[in-house]
C-alpha cells in the first residue's frame, strides 16, 4: 500500500512539474535591438541613401517568433523648413530565407510626415503584421525634403 501512495504521489509531482514548466515557457522574453542608431547618419536634401550590405546598418531584422514586429522609427531635419513638413520614405525589402531578397520596388515602405522645427525629432512607432515573412532589412532612406536629413533611428522589438 505504501509503494502505491509513493507511486502516486510521484507521478502527481512529476505532472505538476511538467505543467509549471509549459506554464511558464509560454512567456518569452521581450527585448529592443537598434539597427540604426542616430549620430551623424546623415541624408542630404532630395537624395537617398542605401544601406544594403553597409557597416551602417547591423543586422537583419527576423521576427521569426511573432506575428508582429513592432518599429520605432525617427530622425531630425537639420534646418527645419518653416511651413514645409518633409516627408521621409524607409524602404524595406523582405525575404524568406534570409539571403533572397526582393526587389526594393515591391518592399515594405513607411512614410513620415516629419515637424517643420528642426529641434523636435519626428518619430513614429508602428506595428506591422509579418505573418509568414521571416526576415526583413533596411534598404534606403528616401528624403523627399530639399534640406539634409539627421540622427535616423530604427529600433525594432522583439521576442526572444
Amino acid at each position: 500500500m505504501k509503494f502505491r501512495h509513493f507511486l502516486a504521489l510521484s507521478i502527481l509531482t512529476a505532472t505538476l512539474a511538467f505543467v509549471a514548466t509549459s506554464y511558464s515557457s509560454q512567456y518569452e522574453s521581450y527585448s529592443t535591438v537598434t539597427i540604426l542608431a542616430g549620430g551623424t547618419n546623415n541624408v542630404a536634401g532630395t537624395a537617398m541613401n542605401v544601406y544594403t550590405n553597409s557597416t551602417n546598418v547591423t543586422a537583419i531584422i527576423a521576427p521569426t517568433k511573432s506575428e508582429y514586429l513592432p518599429l520605432m522609427i525617427g530622425y531630425k531635419d537639420v534646418t527645419g523648413n518653416v511651413g514645409t513638413a518633409p516627408t521621409v520614405l524607409f524602404l524595406f525589402q523582405r525575404s524568406l530565407d534570409g539571403s533572397t531578397w526582393e526587389l526594393n520596388t515591391n518592399g515594405l515602405t513607411i512614410s513620415i510626415a516629419g515637424s517643420t522645427n528642426a529641434l523636435t525629432p519626428n518619430v513614429v512607432v508602428t506595428n506591422l503584421t509579418v505573418g509568414g515573412i521571416g526576415y526583413y532589412r533596411l534598404y534606403g532612406v528616401l528624403n523627399t525634403n530639399g534640406t539634409a536629413l539627421t540622427n535616423l533611428t530604427i529600433t525594432y522589438g522583439i521576442k526572444k
